[in-house]
């Protein structure tokens, strides 16, 4: 068994691969309509689920990005507290707010200059919600800033699951996390129900979408526990686990065609599998799954998804018919955006963040990137 420092330091193999198909997968669904055909296909729907008129991948690549965030950053937090017995919240929100306000600061202000200009159209409130991460409190928005909405959910989570960690402690906290899961759904089925004038919230507002992080953060929790059984650890390394669970997750997540069982069983089922195929993945890193997964190019598009996400909303607008919002121009200017991203805000930020660390005398920690958000 590996001490508490190797194992933090210990990079998990797959993830940026699972990265890679997740931010493709909201990129996918956003391109839908820019191109001179639809490629993602047209999937009929019951009138009782406010999810449009097909249901598209991209959604699924959101719930991918929360399950993965749940579990990293519970790993995270519960091997600092069992190695000094606490967790530092300074510590905690001076590594994210290095990681992602640089590049969504500067993104978000590029967008508020072009709206300004009158070069896109905003919606009264977008910049205030975004900059305070409330956007998936406000349905009312224009599409280049709505897909900050998921980067609010994150945000929230950050807010709230450390503090939990700390005083309910892991035990506490798998309690809290496990009620989450089954208290989610109803929260989901009530507002349906009984608020209908909230329904636009349903999958976006935290009350409504909690499980899913939830579902992330129990993994991290029970992991080394459900390891133990022989059982599930011969049927988690089978070399085709992952695609399996993966499968199983896009069927869940497809069978949603009535409110009764997506919002209650069919978001579970999507939810667990994910996390199941998750730990699948980082445990059979030398299947031919674990290897497609390592493959540079999927590694490089997993490290660059938050660069992807944060900037491909206002190139992938299918109301807007301008050549550099169109097929595949839109994918080039979404590719060239996020290095510049990367390469000119969120790297030197991260950089220095290690040299005010190591001024402070903190140890380096790993450099384990969290998703932030998707769609």
């Amino acid at each position: 068994m590996t001490s508490p420092r190797t194992q933090r330091s210990e990079r998990i193999p797959c993830l940026d691969g699972l990265r890679a198909i997740s931010i493709a997968m909201v990129i996918a669904a956003h391109m839908e309509g820019t191109m001179t055909h639809d490629w993602t296909g047209p999937m009929a729907l019951s009138d009782d689920l406010p999810m449009g008129d097909f249901v598209d991948l991209g959604s699924l690549g959101v719930r991918v990005f929360f399950v993965i965030s749940g579990f990293l950053i519970t790993k995270l937090l519960i091997e600092e507290q069992a190695r000094t017995g606490t967790i530092s919240l300074q510590k905690f929100y001076f590594r994210r707010a290095f990681r992602i306000f640089p590049a969504f600061a500067f993104v978000v202000g590029a967008i508020a200059i072009a709206g300004h200009f009158g070069w896109i159209k905003l919606r009264v409130g977008d910049v205030f919600h975004a900059l305070t991460f409330t956007m998936n409190y406000h349905h009312d928005r224009a599409w280049e800033l709505g897909h900050v909405w998921s980067i609010a959910v994150e945000e929230q989570f950050y807010l709230v699951w450390p503090a939990l960690l700390i005083y309910l402690r892991p035990r506490g906290a798998l309690i809290a996390a496990a009620a989450t899961m089954l208290v989610t759904p109803i929260v989901k089925v009530a507002t349906w129900k009984f608020f209908p004038d909230h329904r636009a919230g349903i999958g976006e507002t935290f009350q409504t979408v909690a499980d899913t992080l939830a579902t992330g953060a129990v993994l991290a929790l029970v992991r080394d526990r459900i390891n133990a059984q022989s059982w599930f650890a011969r049927a988690q390394s089978h070399g085709a686990a992952p695609i399996v669970l993966f499968a199983t997750a896009v069927a869940m997540h497809h069978l949603h065609t009535h409110a009764s069982f997506g919002f209650t069983l069919g978001e579970t089922l999507t939810n667990i599998s994910i996390a199941l195929c998750i730990d699948a993945c980082a445990r059979n890193p030398g299947s031919l799954v674990g290897r497609f997964l390592e493959q540079k190019p999927l590694v490089f598009a997993g490290t660059l998804s938050y660069s992807i996400y944060l900037v491909q909303q206002p190139f992938l607008y299918r109301d807007n018919h301008a050549w550099w919002a169109s097929f595949p121009a839109n994918l080039g200017f979404v590719l060239g955006a996020a290095l510049v991203s990367y390469y000119l805000v969120e790297k030197p930020f991260l950089g220095l963040r290690m040299k005010l660390e190591r001024a402070a005398g903190r140890p380096r920690e790993a450099a384990v990137h969290a998703p932030e958000g998707a769609s």
